[in-house]
């Protein structure tokens, strides 16, 4: 063999090992499943037949001081019936196989172990499709066919397979004192727009989790001087700060904040082991580079709002903000979560005297970015829906028999429930219903300005408010005779007491009595 071509093979060989090793590295949260199968249909479960498997990674020499050995290797061994065979099987029958399984131990001894594994088949009964045997802890494994055996009165063997399995789970040791190039940077994204900054770091060898931690620090603290000059992470990260634990490189941080500022970000490498807790290296922050900063001018200034940011194992999320009028009323929830990334947006509106009439279903939206939607739920003609559509104090006459009109198709909730909606056609989108315009449920107050629900409709054109199924609620006064019947003779004078009735969308009341506590 020539210099170049040793050298050139050399070079491949280096190069698909560290490939192996890297790819290795980062999903040391999932579990690397190997497999190797005997196939009857290919004539290979045949007796004397073996089928060997290995962790390369466990018995290469080159790696042997990076890895934490150690570690969980989880085996299966199974016989099993091919679901995909086109081979005709009779109505029932029985096959065992009987194999011989010869494993490696951890400190690299040979040893073995008999097994008969047996499938039961029958189309009238339940059967057994598989049988499987597990056993943990062996880098290598040759399973060797000894014996086959069927009471079936035809060769079924080609409908037949046996499975040499492997999950292995690699940990590479970490350094928890050094961590090399930990700089941090921000992905690329719509800065105008933007409700997530998406930040990216290096990856560690031998970690298999990441910490994230940010900050918020208003630009006036920043201006005094109140976290150092420079800027101390230490302070910045000391009372205030969300951490997240995330398997991969990279995470988009909520940009859910008011007033100009400064975002800091930093990271740290984690190995988690099962036996032995939790280690975590040094925070990127005590190196060159390793502390993100981002300049923020505030989400929606000109609006008053309030968002909560529920967190989840992973660094899921799910956010929801509420943005209010002048007068301190919600008007807009608007909740994404990091894993669709879908906006999901209710809508309360209010009528002339500041009461909650029409309550209009959270719907998805096709945007992708928190913000509050101007006119997203409008009437048929697009204006937008005002209370004169069904605030009817100026109507006496329309109290009792007039609803809320529809509203249009053309955006919002109604557009989403609807022939209307751009997605229809994709998906369980088929299936969604036709609500007709009528989105939204209605209150309706009594006249007397005591703020009490005089009638309630529902979602759907048949249970509209005055539609014949809306619910009904009544207050007065119960008889002396009334109390008596119910609560005995010392109940008191009836005047002290209030009866209440609500009546439901299918016509069953039921009845309060309160006193006057």
């Amino acid at each position: 063999m020539n210099y170049y071509f040793k050298r050139s093979l050399s070079f491949l060989l280096l190069t698909g090992i560290l490939l192996f090793v890297t790819q290795y590295s980062q999903a040391q949260t999932k579990s690397i499943i190997i497999t190797r199968t005997l196939d009857g249909a290919k004539r290979q479960l045949q007796k004397d037949s073996v089928i060997s498997i290995q962790d390369s990674l466990y018995f290469d020499a080159s790696l042997k001081s990076k890895l934490d050995t150690p570690y969980k290797v989880r085996n299966i061994i199974t016989f099993k019936l091919n679901e995909y065979s086109s081979r005709a099987l009779p109505v029932k029958f029985n096959a065992a196989l009987k194999v011989r399984i010869i494993y490696t131990t951890p400190k690299l001894q040979i040893d073995s172990v008999d097994k008969e594994l047996t499938l039961n088949y029958d189309t009238a009964h339940p059967y057994v499709l598989r049988r499987s045997f597990i056993f943990e802890n062996a880098p290598a494994v040759s399973v060797k066919v000894l014996s086959y055996a069927t009471d079936a009165p035809k060769n079924i063997l080609p409908a037949l397979m046996l499975e040499n399995a492997m999950e292995v789970n690699p940990l590479f040791k970490m350094d928890p004192m050094t961590v090399a190039l930990s700089r941090m940077s921000i992905g690329k994204f719509d800065a105008a727009n933007a409700d997530e900054l998406p930040v990216n770091w290096p990856m560690v060898f031998g970690a298999n989790a990441y910490d994230l931690e940010w900050a918020y620090i208003d630009s006036s603290a920043i201006e005094t001087g109140r976290y150092g000059t420079p800027i101390n992470p230490d302070k910045l990260f000391e009372n205030n700060a969300t951490r997240v634990t995330v398997a991969g490189t990279n995470y988009a941080i909520p940009l859910m904040y008011d007033h100009e500022g400064a975002l800091y970000f930093r990271f740290r490498p984690v190995q988690e082991k099962p036996a032995f807790g939790r280690i975590t290296g040094n925070w990127s922050s005590q190196f060159t580079g390793g502390l993100g900063a981002y300049a923020f001018t505030g989400h929606e200034r000109q609006l008053n709002w309030q968002a909560q940011t529920s967190f989840a194992e992973e660094g899921k999320r799910k956010t929801i903000l509420n943005y209010f009028d002048g007068s301190l009323r919600g008007r807009q929830t608007v909740t994404k979560d990091n894993t669709t990334s879908t906006i999901i947006v209710g809508e309360s509106i209010y009528d002339y005297q500041g009461r909650p009439a029409l309550q209009v279903l959270p719907a998805p939206t096709l945007n992708t970015i928190i913000k509050y939607t101007r006119r997203l739920n409008t009437d048929i003609n697009g204006a937008e829906y005002t209370p004169d559509r069904f605030d009817y104090l100026n109507k006496p006459a329309d109290i009792l028999t007039q609803h809320a009109p529809v509203m249009g198709t053309a955006s919002g909730t109604a557009q989403y429930y609807s022939p209307a909606n751009p997605q229809r056609d994709s998906g369980f989108n088929k299936f969604i219903p036709d609500a007709e315009g009528y989105v939204f449920s209605e209150t309706a107050y009594t006249l007397d300005n005591t703020n009490r629900v005089r009638q309630q409709g529902a979602v759907g054109k048949q249970y509209t408010l005055n539609g014949g199924h809306d619910i009904v609620y009544t207050y007065g006064t119960p008889s002396q005779e009334d109390l008596y019947a119910l609560f005995g003779t010392e109940v008191g004078d009836a005047s002290h007491y209030f009866k209440n009735t609500v009546t439901d969308a299918n016509g069953q009341v039921s009845v309060t009595y309160l006193d006057m506590h």
